[in-house]
């Protein structure tokens, strides 16, 4: 059990042009990160039966490949194919975004909530800013009502 743990370019992702895997990992980290702020959600992780049956059927697909038939450093010591993606990047893409909901499970801690920054941090910095470091430039002159960054 990993709650909110995203890891890109992991088991199962090495195989075709690895820039658009690593592009469609780090689309879904983002789509699992906002649906946990708008739902509300503490911790997100890959319901166990998922994994067991998106093992499976991944190595299904290896069978008949080089990487099986041979001894190499894509196996791990069971034999199974742990490295590779034996199909495109397009089928790898969109499984990603259709996936990622049935594979999901969340759950909220008891009277949690969403971070809201302080009501300071929006007058220093504004509405929709990516500065989450208090300000130096704020802080030198107490009288701006923005970042001089925002």
């Amino acid at each position: 059990e990993f709650p909110n743990f995203f890891i890109l370019y992991g088991p199962g992702t090495n195989g075709g042009e690895i820039v658009t895997m690593l592009e469609s990992q780090a689309e879904y980290a983002v789509r699992a990160m906002r649906r946990m702020r708008r739902e509300r959600v503490t911790a997100i992780e890959v319901r166990p039966w998922f994994d067991k049956k998106w093992n499976r059927w991944l190595q299904h697909k290896m069978r008949g490949t080089s990487w099986t038939m041979s001894n190499n450093y894509f196996k791990a010591p069971t034999g199974k194919v742990v490295t590779q993606w034996p199909i495109g990047c397009t089928v790898y893409r969109l499984l990603t975004k259709v996936l990622g909901r049935v594979s999901e499970t969340t759950r909220r801690r008891q009277g949690s909530r969403p971070f809201t920054p302080p009501l300071a941090f929006w007058r220093r910095h504004g509405p929709g800013t990516t500065c989450a470091r208090s300000c130096a430039s704020a802080r030198r002159r107490p009288s701006a009502t923005r970042c001089s960054r925002a």
